[in-house]
């Protein structure tokens, strides 16, 4: 099967934002009550599309929807997605300022 390219790639401007915004860490320590947010990070740090357009299909590749997670910790979102996206928005409605200032963003993220 062939992978196919994302129409919205995450820029180097984004990537840096995200990972400064987030400390150059995954976010799940700011989580704690997310379901398998108490595990001790491993593997490699990415960011992660905290809101998609279906299955397998990211969102936006926007400040406002990207986190810096680690392997362990993305595929804990992975497996429990209702729980950490309300937790992520939290987050990114706490820690982001495009979050508030983006229309596009009172699409994806309850709250705003």
């Amino acid at each position: 099967m062939k992978a196919h390219p994302h129409k919205d790639p995450v820029t180097a401007e984004v990537y840096e934002a995200v990972r400064r915004r987030d400390l150059w860490q995954c976010v799940a320590s700011a989580l704690p009550l997310a379901t398998g947010a108490n595990k001790p990070c491993e593997g490699r740090i990415e960011l992660d599309h905290v809101h998609g357009r279906g299955l397998g299909r990211r969102g936006p590749s926007t400040r406002w929807n990207c986190v810096s997670l680690c392997q362990a910790h993305h595929l804990a979102k992975t497996n429990h997605a209702r729980v950490w996206r309300f937790h992520l928005d939290w987050y990114l409605r706490t820690f982001e300022p495009s979050a508030k200032t983006d229309p596009e963003a009172a699409k994806y993220i309850g709250g705003l």
